[in-house]
C-alpha cells in the first residue's frame, strides 16, 4: 500500500523539524511556507489525505488557507496548529475551515502523530464509503433506466441515441467524469415516466402534437429533477437534468448545455433533417446554444461520419454497437434509430424475437469508439 501523502504549511522551522522527525517514513510529507503553493499542489494531485497548517504563512494566513481547502477539497482532513489555545481563534477555525484537529505549539510529537493517524484513518474510511455510495448510485440509475425502458421505451431510446454524442463532447470539453455524464444523459428523460405513453409516441414522430401537449412534454425535466432530488448525492445531477432546455444566456450547468445541443440535434435527425444544417443554425443562436458545445459536436459528427461499416445481421449485433442507419421492421416500424447504441438487453431481445419482429436486413452499425465493423453479411 502506498504511503499517505500529507502537506505541511508553516514558516516555523522548529515546528517543521518536529513534524518531520515525528512522522518519519510513515508518510510522504510535502512542506511549504505558502498557502497558495499548497493549494496549487492539492489541485494537481488528488492523492493527499491530510493538510497540516500553521497560522503564520507567506501570503494568505492559515485560516484562509484551511477554509479554501475545505471549499475545494472537502474530503481532505485539515489539522490546524496555533500558538495558544485562544477560544475565539479556535472557534473561528472550526466554523470557517471545518478542521478535524486543533494542536498548539510547541507541538507534542506524540499528539501530532496521533492526529495524523486519525486523519488518515478517517480519509480511508470516507473514501471506502464514497466508493460504496457510488456503486449504489450506479445500480440505482441502471434500475431506473431498466424500469423506464419497460414502461416508456421511446424516452430511453432518445436518451441512448444522444449518449455517444454527449460522450464525445464531454471528452473534448472535460465537463465532468464520464460515468457522471452517462448517468445524466440516461436519466435526462426519466421525467417522461409521468407523461402519457401516446404523447411520447407523438413527440417522437413529430406529428399532430398540439401546443398544450408540447407544453406538457416540456415539463418532464422538472418532474425528473424532483424525482432525482430525493436521492442522496444526486443534487447536481438533478440540476443538470432540470436545465436541459435552459438557454445558454441563463448560464445553466455545462452538463445541461451539452444535453440541450444533443437533444435538439437528435430531434432534427429523427425527423430526417440534417445535423450539419441544424448546427449551422445553432451557431447563429449563441444566446440559446453554447458555442463551445456546438463546435465540439460539429467536429465529432464529422469524425464519426468518416467511419464506414459493412452490412451485418441481427445475429452479429453486439452490446455497444451504434446504429448507422435506422433499424426497421418489414412494415416500416422503427425499432432503433440511427445513432442509438445497443445495450445487452436490446441485443438479447432482438436476437430472441428476430423472426417475430421481421427486421429488415441488412443492418449497419459501428463498434464502440467508431471502429469499423467488418463482419460479413449473412442475409439479403
Amino acid at each position: 500500500m502506498a504511503l499517505p501523502r500529507i502537506i505541511l504549511t508553516t514558516t516555523d522551522k522548529a515546528f517543521a523539524k518536529t513534524a518531520k522527525n515525528a512522522l518519519g517514513g510513515a508518510v510522504v510529507l510535502s512542506m511549504t511556507d505558502s498557502g497558495e503553493k499548497a493549494l496549487k499542489a492539492l489541485d494537481g494531485n488528488h492523492a493527499f489525505t491530510t493538510v497540516i497548517s500553521d497560522m503564520a504563512l507567506s501570503g494568505m494566513d492559515g485560516r484562509a488557507f484551511l477554509a479554501a481547502v475545505k471549499e475545494k477539497h472537502p474530503r481532505i482532513a485539515r489539522i490546524a496548529v496555533i500558538d495558544a489555545p485562544e477560544f475565539e481563534q479556535a472557534a473561528e477555525l472550526i466554523n470557517a475551515a471545518g478542521i478535524s484537529r486543533l494542536l498548539t505549539k510547541p507541538c507534542d510529537p506524540q499528539k501530532l502523530v496521533a492526529a495524523v493517524a486519525d486523519s488518515i484513518s478517517r480519509h480511508r474510511r470516507e473514501k471506502a464509503e464514497s466508493k460504496a455510495m457510488k456503486s449504489m448510485l450506479i445500480g440505482c440509475v441502471k434500475m431506473l433506466v431498466d424500469l423506464m425502458e419497460l414502461t416508456h421505451p421511446e424516452a430511453v431510446s432518445r436518451s441512448k441515441r444522444i449518449l455517444r454524442q454527449a460522450q464525445d463532447i464531454n471528452r473534448e470539453l472535460k465537463a465532468m467524469s464520464p460515468q457522471y455524464l452517462d448517468m445524466a444523459v440516461l436519466l435526462s428523460h426519466i421525467g417522461c415516466m409521468g407523461l402519457p405513453k401516446d404523447l411520447l409516441h407523438k413527440v417522437e414522430k413529430g406529428s399532430n402534437v398540439t401546443r398544450e401537449e408540447m407544453k406538457l412534454f416540456r415539463s418532464h425535466p422538472e418532474i425528473a429533477s424532483r424525482l432525482l432530488g430525493n436521492i442522496p448525492r444526486m443534487g447536481k445531477m438533478a440540476e443538470i437534468v432540470r436545465h436541459q432546455n435552459t438557454p445558454f444566456s441563463q448560464k445553466p450547468p455545462l452538463g445541461a448545455r451539452i444535453l440541450k445541443v444533443c437533444i435538439d440535434v437528435d430531434q432534427i435527425r429523427t425527423r430526417k433533417g440534417s445535423a450539419a444544417k441544424a448546427l449551422a443554425q445553432m451557431r447563429k443562436r449563441p444566446d440559446i446554444y453554447d458555442p463551445a458545445v456546438v463546435k465540439a459536436m460539429a467536429f465529432h459528427l464529422e469524425e464519426n461520419q468518416k467511419a464506414q461499416c459493412a452490412p451485418i445481421t441481427v445475429a452479429d449485433l453486439k452490446p455497444g454497437m451504434v446504429m448507422r442507419q435506422d433499424m426497421v421492421t418489414r412494415d416500416g416500424a422503427i425499432l432503433l434509430h440511427k445513432g442509438e447504441p445497443l445495450s445487452e438487453a436490446s441485443c438479447i431481445r432482438l436476437q430472441t424475437f428476430h423472426d417475430l419482429l421481421q427486421i429488415r436486413a441488412p443492418l449497419y452499425a459501428v463498434l464502440p469508439g467508431g471502429k469499423t465493423c467488418t463482419l460479413p453479411s449473412k442475409e439479403e
